[in-house]
C-alpha cells in the first residue's frame, strides 16, 4: 500500500498543487484521490465512474425529498462524487485499462453530475433568492455548461 502511495505521488506530484493549471480545488480532490486510491484499485474503473454519478443522484434526490437541513449530506454525496471521479482516471491508468470508451463515459458522467449540482444549487438559489434576474442567469450558465463541456470533449476526442 505504501508503495501505491509512492508511485501515486511520484506520478502526479507535478500536478499536485500546480496552480498555473488546476485550481485549488481540483489539487485538493487529487489528493483525496490519491488516498482512497488503494481501497478502489482493483475495480473496474467504469464502476468507479458508476458509483460517482450514484452518489450525485443520491445527493439530488436528497435535495428532493428533504428541507434545509440535509443540506450537508448534500454537499458531502457531491464531494464523495468529485473525488471518485477524479480517482477513477488513476485506477485506468494504473490497471492500463485506459480506453476512449471509458474517457466517454467518464465525460458524459461528468455533465450529468454537474448538471444535477447545478439544479441543486438553482433549487437552493430560488427558494432563497428574490431576485428574478440572478435566478434566470445562473438558469441560463445551467443550460450553456452541458453544451460547452460537451464540445470540449468532443473536440478533444477528435483532436486525438
Amino acid at each position: 500500500m505504501i508503495k501505491d502511495y509512492k508511485n501515486l505521488i511520484n506520478n502526479y506530484k507535478e500536478n499536485l498543487f500546480n496552480f498555473t493549471k488546476y485550481s485549488f480545488f481540483e489539487s485538493i480532490y487529487r489528493v483525496l484521490g490519491i488516498l482512497i486510491f488503494p481501497i478502489v484499485k482493483h475495480f473496474n474503473p467504469n464502476i468507479i465512474s458508476f458509483l460517482s454519478l450514484l452518489m450525485s443522484i443520491i445527493a439530488f434526490w436528497i435535495s428532493i425529498i428533504s428541507n434545509a437541513f440535509a443540506l450537508s449530506y448534500i454537499i458531502i454525496f457531491f464531494l464523495f462524487s468529485f473525488i471518485l471521479d477524479f480517482t477513477d482516471g488513476m485506477v485506468a491508468r494504473f490497471n492500463k485499462k485506459s480506453s476512449f470508451n471509458g474517457r466517454f463515459i467518464d465525460g458524459l458522467f461528468d455533465i450529468i453530475v454537474f448538471g444535477l449540482l447545478h439544479i441543486v444549487l438553482f433549487e437552493t438559489i430560488i427558494k432563497k433568492e428574490t431576485n428574478f434576474f440572478n435566478s434566470y442567469f445562473y438558469l441560463l450558465t445551467i443550460l450553456i455548461y452541458p453544451i460547452q463541456h460537451l464540445i470540449m470533449d468532443r473536440y478533444s476526442a477528435i483532436a486525438r
